[in-house]
């Protein structure tokens, strides 16, 4: 029998509890993608092009990472709640299922290397050469191309590497190290083939890791402490612009004074034009200033505000709630782990985790571990591009653009696509460490037996594969963790980083002083006529 007899012969009402959330989730993904580059998008430069290429990469990224409720959901599902299987799981339609979710996984997995090798490098370069040379549309199309295979020349490299680099075989049946990870031998034969593949999204999850511990770590900080602070009120705004500039009109006048008496020296010159240059900036930024205060969302602020925080008091309780979780289980690691050459795999969980033990309690209520692990995610997302807002997007550690509200450039765009996707991959690892026994078991639980009698006892490592169903996202990191050890050794060590960074950004947000809002709105870089659609008539 085949494998798509085999899922049909799957119950109906399974596969409508399984993917019907995943399809929903679809339709959300392309929602808040949609909404957050409409919000983000330049008012004066309305791409459209570049908004539906951002919206897809990034709604393409949440699927990769939405997959795994509803691969834990169907492991879950086949045992009853004795830690028996149900009469319908079968061992050919256990593997059926098993294959379904791994060929869903590596589709997704296969159009986001298409996208982020492809599709955004060609789309950012076009945009670039078009700001250059507007009148040569096939000239600026053939330029991006001939920068884009260099994209493609790397991730082939990658899959050749992966495909001939020489992974640990599984051990001899006979030896120690058999019995250390007899839960991973049906994985490791299972897994043969596939390394070329799993290689190459290692290498992109670990450069998600590095974007993770920028920018994540700095929006889980910044994001909720921001709403509950809040910006600086117009009073505040307008008495210190007219601090700065009466300040900055007295220096230009007395520059202005002593080149009408005598010639100034070049740095002389190069201060007025600063300061002229700063004058006009705070002129704009004054228009906008009134604009706002004709505002009438502006007479609502103080209803806003507390809005604002209660959801800063909620973002941030949940940013020390994952902050802890993932503290206790890398403490775990440390502790009771295999060592760094299993990649700190953790047989079974000895400290308790706060958010991996709701979650298992939560997927036994359908669909409530659907809905909380959305809201983990897109939590993530969201401080991932408040960290952006925060830094600007760089590229090896050079500030590149800026990311604000409705002044966000098309290539600007492109690129915050581009690093989502890679950032959703690395959540999809931190999501293990975050909450192990959910991402890799479930709600399963299996029958132990000691002197003769049944211990129901939660699915862990400590399991054979017959008691317990692996779910397809745990498999490929265990297995993977087996074979070439030093990518989970430095997952372990960068969430540590991770932890570190959201330590110093939280105590830098909450010393710092309120910011502008209008600073955040009008830059020095910007143009004078892209203000206008900034300003509320």
């Amino acid at each position: 029998m085949d494998l798509s007899e085999e899922v049909i012969s799957l119950p109906s009402f399974v596969s409508a509890y399984g993917w019907v959330p995943f399809a929903a989730s679809i339709l959300l993904s392309i929602l808040f993608s949609v909404v957050y580059v409409k919000k983000f998008w330049c008012r004066s430069e309305r791409d459209k092009c570049s908004a539906v290429i951002a919206v897809i990469g990034i709604s393409i990224a949440l699927l990769s990472a939405f997959l795994l409720p509803v691969d834990v959901f169907l492991v879950s599902f086949m045992k009853n709640s004795d830690g028996s299987f149900k009469d319908w799981a079968t061992n050919s339609t256990r593997q059926a299922v098993e294959d379904s979710v791994t060929y869903t996984y590596y589709s997704l997995y296969g159009i986001i290397f298409f996208y982020t090798f492809f599709v955004l490098p060609l789309s950012y370069f076009s945009y670039e050469e078009r700001d250059e040379d507007r009148g040569n549309s096939f000239g600026v199309f053939t330029t991006a191309l001939l920068y884009t295979l260099v994209f493609l020349f790397v991730i082939s490299g990658l899959l050749l590497a992966g495909a001939f680099i020489p992974y640990k075989a599984a051990p001899p049946s006979n030896s120690t190290e058999w019995n250390k990870i007899d839960f991973l031998i049906k994985e490791l034969y299972k897994s043969k083939g596939k390394d070329a593949l799993a290689f190459v999204v290692n290498i992109l999850t670990v450069y998600g890791m590095l974007n993770i511990i920028l920018y994540t770590s700095t929006g889980l900080a910044s994001f909720p402490v921001t709403l509950i602070k809040g910006f600086r009120s117009l009073s505040e705004e307008e008495s210190i612009l007219s601090q700065n500039q009466a300040s900055t009109q007295s220096r230009i006048n007395a520059l202005r004074s002593k080149q009408s008496r005598k010639s100034l020296t070049s740095r002389e010159i190069s201060t007025l034009a600063q300061l002229e240059e700063e004058e006009s900036l705070l002129s704009r930024r004054h228009v906008l200033l009134e604009s706002e205060k004709r505002n009438i969302f502006n007479k609502c602020q103080p209803f806003f505000r507390i809005f604002n925080g209660i959801f800063g008091c909620i973002g941030i309780s949940f940013s020390l709630v994952l902050f802890i979780s993932l503290l206790i289980s890398n403490i775990d690691k440390l502790m009771n782990s295999l060592g760094y050459k299993m990649g700190y795999v953790l047989k079974e969980n000895l400290l308790p985790n706060i958010l991996d033990y709701i979650m298992v309690k939560a997927q036994k209520v359908f669909p409530m571990d659907y809905v909380l692990y959305f809201l983990i995610v897109i939590f993530l997302v969201i401080c991932t591009v408040s960290g952006m807002r925060f830094m600007g997007i760089c590229c090896l550690c050079v500030p590149m653009y800026k990311v604000r509200p409705g002044r966000t450039p098309p290539q600007a765009l492109i690129m915050l696509a581009f690093l989502l996707m890679f950032v959703v991959l690395a959540i999809n690892v931190l999501m293990y460490s975050l909450i192990p026994q959910y991402t890799t078991f479930g709600s399963q639980y299996y029958c132990k037996f000691t002197n003769g009698t049944c211990d129901l006892t939660a699915c862990s490592l400590d399991a054979t594969a017959d008691d317990c169903l692996m779910t397809r996202a745990g498999a490929f990191i265990l297995s993977f963790a087996y074979k070439a050890w030093i990518f989970p050794a430095a997952y372990f060590w960068l969430t540590w980083v991770f932890l570190a960074a959201f330590a110093v950004s939280f105590i830098y947000v909450l010393i710092r002083s309120r910011q502008s809002s209008l600073e955040e709105a009008i830059d020095k870089d910007d143009f004078d006529d892209s203000d206008d659609p900034m300003i509320t008539i």
